[in-house]
């Protein structure tokens, strides 16, 4: 988990140099968009006009790549998290499903564990009584409760 997060940290560090990059260049490149201009100014000569057309290609190419850089790194940070989302999802679904298993015997050991004088009076005490009701209704209800999420696809 570490490493993911120190990959989280990098992945937001270069968006905001790639945004900081490109907040700092569109100005330039827009400024050799205005050709005119640029030619209208004293000394300009054909080259001025070669040089000023490279550099805004040069400009618009490094914004766009800034850009594309910027849109991955949202991508990829919307991919971590609906992966995230994903695991979370995972253990939600393991979790329910133990303690689907273990409410059923929680049950039988709380009503079990009563000292109902009805209940001590009229059933067999000893040893093949705690074998069949304690340990054999707490076994059914784990099993029946692993075969009705299994046919559920939930395990």
């Amino acid at each position: 988990c570490s490493s993911d997060l120190d990959d989280l940290t990098e992945i937001t560090a270069i968006r905001h140099q790639a945004a900081a990059m490109r907040q700092t260049l569109t100005p330039g490149r827009d400024l050799t968009s205005r050709m005119p201009l640029v030619l209208s100014l004293p000394g300009a000569t054909p080259e001025t006009r070669m040089y000023v057309e490279d550099l805004s290609d040069e400009l618009h190419r490094v914004v766009a790549d800034l850009t594309a850089i910027e849109e991955r790194c949202i991508t990829l940070l919307g991919l971590q998290a609906s992966l995230a989302g994903n695991h979370l999802a995972v253990v939600t679904r393991r979790l329910t499903a133990v303690a689907t298993i273990f409410l059923p015997i929680s049950f039988l050991a709380g009503f079990w564990g009563e000292n109902f004088n009805v209940l001590t009076g009229s059933i067999e005490k000893g040893w093949p009584a705690f074998l069949i009701l304690g340990v054999g209704l707490s076994v059914a209800c784990v099993l029946v409760t692993i075969f009705l999420l299994s046919r559920r696809r939930w395990t």
